[in-house]
């Protein structure tokens, strides 16, 4: 009886665990880059700028302390004008090399909703 009861707790135990999935991901800012903001802007390309809006909302978020003000900025002029291409020039051309050379590795946190957003797409 004692072994039944054990095998009954681990398996509801086992079955809540893999039945709630963890989204949350980690990634350097140039894997997110390609997963996220070039798939999001060969979608606003042909009209559907949701994907890229959401992708300029977060990317604030993972600026440097130091830079976030200035990435804030320019999300939120690309938001406001339409302007996706020339943000993402205005960006890199300030602060791609600095970023590159000193901070290339550094991990930051994609966000659930955004995960759940672009899997609409796959």
């Amino acid at each position: 009886m004692r072994n039944i009861c054990s095998i009954i707790v681990y398996s509801l135990f086992f079955s809540i665990s893999s039945a709630t999935e963890v989204l949350g991901r980690e990634m350097n800012i140039h894997d997110f880059m390609e997963d996220y903001t070039e798939i999001a802007m060969k979608k606003a390309k042909k009209g559907n700028s949701k994907y890229l809006e959401r992708v300029l909302k977060e990317i604030p978020n993972m600026a440097l302390p130091d830079a976030k003000e200035k990435w804030t900025e320019i999300s939120q002029r690309a938001l406001e004008t339409k302007e996706y291409k020339k943000s993402c020039s205005t960006c890199h051309k300030e602060f791609k090399k600095p970023y590159k050379k000193t901070y290339r590795k550094r991990l930051v946190s994609i966000p659930d909703d955004l995960i759940l957003l672009f899997k609409e797409i796959q």
